[in-house]
This record gives structure tokens, C-alpha cells and sequence, in this order.
């Protein structure tokens, strides 16, 4: 990457770096589309059913210019389909779809921990309009060659913040899911993400009492260690 700026230091250089790194590999294996995520998420054990649920809305979200052909699931036409995140702010014009996976309580947990309302059994999938933490995102091969050149062009910021300012500035093409699908899991005992302390986005805690993942019905992290369907959702 290119010059320097105080809003990096090396850790977030490192960080950065991982991306750079996947990103090229995925345009050195030619993988039509991949996904990103940290190695610390967790996801609904009904992931699958969850992302074909919303494969039509995000075909819907951003069509290609001229009509779009392309018959895979989740279409091509965008650069970062953000499906682990901590909050957005929900497009006008968002659409979305009946899930029994999602939020039973009408409440969504943000990540300092308040509490919006949202529809409950709903998501939404909707043009990203200010997403923040990158647990997961997904990439065509054609936007990872170009986000290689963006970041060798040079950085301003922390990875979740630039992603999110070539987002809004239209640099990049970006559809959010929101609640996400994937979100940071946090186990008994931990202080905070590794990643989330690296980008200076989340100070320190206490220690974690219990095992939890926020915005997730039935975590398969807990409910591998449960043998069965569990939720350790997050319970303030």
C-alpha cells in the first residue's frame, strides 16, 4: 500500500494486508465469487436456507447495466455483498422478505448494544448505505481485481471504513443484508475481537460471562458444542 496516514498503524496495516493477500488469491484462482469472512464468526445453522431466501432481492437490489443474463444465484452485478456486519442504516427503498431465522423481538442489538427497532421475522436487503465491521463480505472476481488496485492506490483508513467510504462515494457497488447473517462470536472469558481492536472500534471489556453471538437465532458454534439446535444470543 502506498504512503502513510495516522489513521493506520500496524495493526491495521496488518489487517489490511490479510484482505490484499485474499483478495489477490481469489483473482489468481479465478473463483467466479468468494467469501470473506473472520475466522470468529458464527452464523444461523439454517445459513443455507437463509442465503437462497435472499438471492432474489439481491438480484433485484442491483441489476447490470442493458439487462442482466447472468443466471447464478446471487447474480454479479455488484463488487461487496456485506452479509456480516454490526449495523447499517436501512435503505428507503430496502426490500425484503418474510424469515423465520431472523429477529423474533422487533428489536435489532447495534454494536454498542442499543436496541432498534426492526421488524421482527424480517429481512431486509437494501443498497449498503453506511456499514460498519467487515465479519463477512462477498466478492466477484472482477470487484477483488479491483479492490486489489483501489488499496494499492493507497488507503486512508482502518479495512471496515474505507470499504464503507468507496460504498457511499459510489466507487464500489455494495448491497447490505440486514440483520446480517454472519456476526463476531464472542466466548466465555474474551475481552473483545481481535480484528475489532486492531481497527480501534471497540475498546475493551470486562470478561465475556457466557458464550454469545448477537442477531443470531440458533448459532451453529453453540450449537456444535450443544449437539443440538441452540441459541446463545446475547441477553441484554
Amino acid at each position: 500500500m502506498k504512503g502513510s496516514t495516522p489513521n493506520i498503524g500496524i495493526g491495521q496495516t496488518q489487517c489490511w494486508l490479510g484482505h490484499l493477500n485474499v483478495l489477490q488469491e481469489i483473482v489468481h484462482r479465478s473463483f467466479a465469487t468468494a467469501l470473506v469472512f473472520e475466522d470468529d464468526v458464527d452464523w444461523d445453522v439454517d445459513i443455507k436456507y437463509e442465503l437462497a431466501l435472499v438471492s432474489p432481492l439481491i438480484r433485484q437490489v442491483w441489476s447490470c447495466d442493458g439487462g442482466d443474463d447472468d443466471k447464478t444465484l446471487f447474480g454479479s452485478c455488484w463488487d461487496i455483498l456485506w452479509l456480516g456486519h454490526c449495523g447499517d442504516i436501512i435503505a428507503s427503498d430496502a426490500l425484503s422478505v418474510w424469515d423465520y431465522t431472523s429477529l423474533p423481538s422487533g428489536f435489532y442489538q447495534e454494536n454498542d448494544d442499543q436496541l432498534t427497532p426492526f421488524p421482527a421475522r424480517t429481512r431486509m436487503v437494501h443498497v449498503s448505505q453506511g456499514p460498519i465491521c467487515t465479519y463477512a463480505y462477498a466478492v466477484t472476481n472482477k470487484s477483488a481485481a479491483k479492490l486489489v488496485q483501489m488499496v494499492g492506490d493507497g488507503v486512508d483508513e482502518t479495512t471496515s471504513t474505507q470499504f464503507r467510504l468507496w460504498c457511499q462515494n459510489g466507487r464500489l457497488r455494495c448491497i447490505t443484508v440486514s440483520p446480517e447473517l454472519f456476526h463476531h462470536h464472542k466466548s466465555k472469558g474474551q475481552l473483545s475481537s481481535n480484528i475489532a481492536l486492531v481497527e480501534g472500534w471497540e475498546m475493551a471489556e470486562v470478561p465475556i460471562e457466557t458464550d454469545f453471538t448477537k442477531n443470531i437465532r440458533y448459532s451453529s458454534r453453540c450449537s456444535s458444542r450443544a449437539g443440538r439446535d441452540a441459541s446463545c444470543e446475547d441477553s441484554t
